[in-house]
């Protein structure tokens, strides 16, 4: 029972010494556990963080957007500042297109964290550009110009919406009915 001629308290001290290598070895895994799960919390805070600077930075986007095609002064002064040769309307959609694509960039990367189904995501991604195709020489001139969207939104966008028709939607059937 006790090996090969080894005593008592030789085959004690043999099993003691591999039960505190055994409790060694849990303590070193415990520590690379608790290490590796630091660090996953610690990426996923900076990836909050990330995401909330992204936020901040796309609501001050947006609120210059909406003076710009709320307010016919600032419009005038961005249009100056940005020493544009465009009409004052052309100016203005070009606006009302970057608070689109905010949006749509927003919910780009909303997908990518997987915040909401995908599916519902996709669904609002392409409905959205939809909405801007029959402006889509504009649309694609902004994504394809350094505006500070990052090149896996543009090439997704840029997919999507080459990929739609721009020709004006079929009138509804309410709306040729009371034209008649």
């Amino acid at each position: 029972m006790f090996g090969e001629g080894h005593t008592l308290s030789e085959t004690v001290q043999i099993w003691g010494t591999i039960i505190s290598a055994v409790i060694m070895l849990a303590t070193v895994a415990q520590v690379v556990v608790a290490y590796l799960i630091a660090h996953s919390i610690k990426v996923a805070s900076e990836k909050t963080e990330i995401v909330h600077a992204s936020r901040h930075v796309n609501e001050m986007w947006q609120e210059y957007n909406r003076l710009v095609v709320t307010d016919s002064e600032f419009r005038k002064t961005a249009m100056r500042l940005e020493d544009v040769s465009e009409d004052e309307e052309t100016f203005q959609i070009r606006y009302i297109i970057f608070m689109h694509l905010n949006v749509l960039h927003s919910a780009f990367h909303a997908r990518k964290l997987s915040r909401e189904p995908a599916g519902h995501l996709d669904a609002n991604f392409n409905e959205l550009l939809v909405t801007l195709a029959p402006q889509k020489e504009i649309v694609i001139s902004i994504l394809e110009g350094s505006r500070g969207y990052d090149h896996e939104f543009v090439a997704e966008a840029l997919k999507v919406l080459r990929g739609i028709d721009a020709s004006p939607k079929a009138p509804l059937p309410s709306d040729t009915e009371t034209a008649s």
